[in-house]
């Protein structure tokens, strides 16, 4: 008869199995199961049923002590060994780079507390401690873009572990989020861009260097990153497009490295250039150094891309110098938006979309576009408005100086030829 490990059978001709799991580190006893039935409460009938049962039971056992191991984790470890390693393959490199402040953070916060100690008021007082620590410009006590951030990630990481099936309950389901700060990004007007670009001497290399910069900026739209990266071979000068096919962005470690793709699949785009656009382009490669075809465009050199801390500081130095209002890289975005929409009077939404490469429009009507409601602007669009109803014939009344008598007569709408 052939015999199986565990399996006995007693003095009255039944079968059982005992098995040894493992220590009781509190009782330092060994863990062990003696059973005469199987899962479903019957008797076994061969050694070969209470065999088959003892394997059931030994993986029901680890099963049950990794899960322990995994719930009994602390929050720190969880962060380092399990959500880390995930979210960085999940995410674009400068994503996952400028998560890890916000990764310390939380970790700093909640330090050695076991992953499944953690409580809806323990992420309550979190939330809290994040508006308290980084209060935004909002007036409202609840409104900090930066709290909010590390709420999203603080929560999308307790989310993953409940998915995963490492807790079995999702502590800040539910629970509001610190709202967005209800701030405008500042601009330039095409006044204060004129200031501005009209300030450098062209003559000199550097200060031509910085107009151009500037320059293609404002009136392309590009992102930060995309118009570091642009390279010669990206701009046809004959056709006035240049293609958006690329960017820089910081990987894992802060390092910065050329993408052969944008943000988003809509920024992979084509951009129409204006004349002007085009000659001081075609100037600016005549003297740049090193210039060829996978030259960097707005590069000292073509050999070396321009960094964003470099455009950074052109911009505060021209702000302050010409005294209009301080914008940052990402505002010159902004503002050639404004450009197209008060200058160009620009009213075809998508093809600002498509300029600006966002995928939705939305983006581009709540965080770009801004209608410049000075008086000047506003007795603009009024006339335009009076120009073209008077241009389509539409009156719903006539233009009659004799009935200026009485206007009790009908009000139908009617067409003036």
């Amino acid at each position: 008869m052939k015999k199986y490990k565990c399996v006995y059978t007693d003095k009255k001709g039944r079968i059982y199995y005992k098995v040894t799991l493992g220590k009781d580190k509190v009782k330092n006893k060994p863990i062990q199961v003696k059973s005469y039935k199987n899962e479903y409460g019957k008797s076994f009938k061969t050694l070969e049923d209470a065999y088959a049962a003892t394997l059931i039971v030994k993986a029901e056992f680890i099963k049950n002590q990794n899960q322990c191991t995994d719930e009994c984790q602390t929050f720190s470890n969880y962060i380092d060994k399990v959500y880390k390693p995930y979210y960085s393959r999940t995410v674009q490199d400068s994503t996952a780079y400028n998560a890890k402040s916000h990764f310390k953070l939380m970790k700093d916060y909640f330090n050695n507390k076991p992953l499944n100690k953690i409580t809806r008021i323990d992420c309550s007082d979190f939330c809290l401690f994040l508006l308290d620590k980084f209060p935004g410009k909002d007036p409202s006590p609840t409104a900090s873009n930066y709290a909010g951030a590390v709420w999203v990630r603080f929560r999308a990481a307790l989310t993953h572990a409940f998915d995963m099936n490492i807790i079995h309950v999702q502590p800040s389901a539910g629970l509001r989020s610190p709202a967005k700060e209800k701030i405008k990004t500042p601009y330039w007007t095409f006044e204060d861009f004129k200031t501005a670009i009209t300030s450098f001497d062209m003559s000199d290399f550097h200060q031509q260097w910085h107009a151009t910069i500037i320059w293609l900026y404002y009136f392309t739209g590009v992102r930060v990153s995309e118009g570091t990266a642009l390279t010669w071979n990206d701009v046809d000068l004959d056709k006035a497009e240049i293609i958006i096919n690329k960017t820089f962005s910081q990987d894992s470690d802060g390092k910065q490295t050329l993408h052969e793709h944008t943000k988003t699949n809509a920024g992979m785009r084509t951009i129409d250039l204006d004349t002007q656009t085009v000659e001081i382009l075609r100037r600016w490669k005549s003297i740049q150094p090193n210039a060829s075809a996978k030259g960097y465009v707005i590069g000292k050199s073509g050999t070396v891309a321009v960094s964003k801390s470099t455009i950074s500081r052109l911009l505060k130095t021209v702000c302050t110098k010409n005294d209009v209002t301080s914008i940052t890289g990402k505002s010159l975005r902004k503002s050639h938006t404004s450009y197209l929409i008060n200058e160009l009077n620009e009213s075809n939404q998508k093809y600002v979309q498509q300029r600006l490469g966002h995928e939705k429009i939305q983006t581009t009507l709540d965080y770009y576009a801004a209608f410049d409601a000075n008086d000047d602007a506003r007795k603009l669009k009024r006339h335009n408005m009076d120009k073209q109803l008077s241009e389509s014939g539409l009156q719903l009344f006539e233009n009659d100086k004799k009935s200026s008598k009485s206007t009790k007569k009908s009000t139908i709408i009617k067409l003036v030829g």
